[in-house]
């Protein structure tokens, strides 16, 4: 923030002093030009995906002070001494069921994903952290006896890490001078195709044998020097190809089993409910990785026959998944009203969003509430909109698949 406060100082557009001059009133939207004229690049994308609410009467909402770390925007301890326990921490990416699914069925050591798990937690005994609880704790590195041994310092920094990153097997990331790197965010874009797999997996095995490495050192006085530890590493990627192999022969049975069993239940419509006579349904769904990249969304009409007469997909920016879900609504009401669709419902798998839209108890963020209230606004202006309902996620086959293809290979918008 201080960075960027010093970029925008020393701009010469600097005349801005009100953030309602970013907005233009006759569209009720920021001034996209205005915005990258007077911020840098990064910042302003982060502006521009701040997104402005009207009320009832279509004028703008006054702005309200609210606590990002709590669902109704309030303060509370609890939520204050969670985050400074772990501040790196994403709780959206952890609380992500989909994220620690798709981690755990991972072909990798289960001890590198033990290793991986506690890393991504910072639940790892190092010295700083000791520091804090024991006064006779000494916190210098082992290694290099550096002033604190931290766990980006321990992993990343330490000239004893850097040695080993730059030895064989190597790595396809520069991440030594990355200040923000973190292995949560890099299995999100191994998982969304961004990274590969076998980077993630040589750096997390490097990581997990220098933690054994400064355990020996600290426990039994043992070392061993860097080109020592290489072979290790080396040896037990060897050690792991020829089960991976027989491991990726036996996935490979199974995946072509269930996309066969998945596209007869697309074929199908397995479990969706046709709408009554003379009606329709705009089925939506959303698949979300992390915040770094883009989330996908996919919708479809039926008629009361069964079969799809349209369909849209697109990507688009998300916190959370309970915030992807939130979108998906929302773009759902907007293509709603852009088609005049006359009697139809809507239905989704996220039930929480619908019993918050439907009126009944919900603890939901509040940023989701302003956006499922936009889409209720929208959709409830449009000809004989007949109510929104929620069905179960195996049901909703079709939309989950558009989803989690668009958000793979990022389709912007069709």
């Amino acid at each position: 923030m201080e960075d960027n406060l010093l970029t925008y100082c020393g701009s010469k557009l600097n005349s801005l002093t009100l953030v309602s001059e970013l907005i233009n009133l006759e569209t009720q939207k920021l001034n996209e030009q205005m915005v990258r004229n007077n911020f840098s690049r990064d910042l302003a994308e982060t502006i521009l995906n701040i997104r402005i609410f009207t009320d009832i009467q279509n004028n703008l909402k006054l702005d309200k002070l609210r606590w990002l770390l709590t669902n109704d925007g309030k303060f509370s301890v609890k939520s204050m001494y969670k985050k400074l326990k772990n501040p790196s921490v994403d709780d959206n990416m952890l609380d992500n069921a989909t994220f620690w699914k798709a981690f755990w069925k991972l072909n990798i050591s289960q001890r590198i994903k033990t290793f991986l798990w506690k890393y991504i937690h910072n639940i790892f005994p190092i010295r700083k952290k000791l520091g804090q609880f024991m006064k006779d704790i000494k916190l210098n590195c082992v290694f290099c006896n550096h002033e604190c041994e931290s766990l980006k310092h321990l992993f990343f920094e330490c000239i004893y890490a850097k040695t080993i990153s730059i030895l064989p097997p190597l790595v396809g990331l520069n991440h030594n001078n990355d200040a923000n790197f973190s292995f949560a965010n890099m299995y999100a874009d191994w998982i969304a195709g961004v990274s590969s797999n076998y980077d993630i997996e040589i750096m997390a095995t490097k990581c997990w044998l220098i933690w054994k490495e400064r355990c020996l050192r600290v426990f039994q006085s043992k070392s061993t020097i860097s080109v020592q530890l290489a072979l290790a590493v080396q040896r037990h990627l060897a050690f792991w190809s020829p089960l991976k192999s027989l491991s990726d022969e036996n996935m490979g049975q199974e995946v072509n089993s269930s996309s066969n069993s998945s596209i007869q239940a697309i074929h199908t419509g397995q479990g969706w409910t046709k709408p009554p006579p003379n009606q329709f349904k705009l089925n939506f769904d959303a698949s979300w990785i992390c915040a770094l990249n883009s989330a996908g969304y996919g919708l479809i009409v039926r008629a009361d026959t069964g079969t799809s007469s349209q369909a849209r997909v697109g990507t688009f920016k998300a916190s959370s998944t309970k915030e992807a879900g939130a979108l998906s609504l929302l773009e759902s009401a907007k293509w709603d009203n852009s088609m005049n669709l006359k009697d139809f419902w809507v239905e989704g798998d996220c039930q929480i969003l619908t019993h918050y839209a439907q009126g009944k108890a919900s603890n939901i963020f509040w940023r989701n509430k302003a956006l499922i209230e936009e889409a209720m606004k929208i959709l409830h202006s449009c000809h004989h909109f007949l109510g929104l309902t929620y069905m179960n996620r195996r049901c909703n086959v079709v939309d989950d698949t558009l989803a989690k293809e668009t958000r793979k290979r990022q389709i912007h918008k069709q």
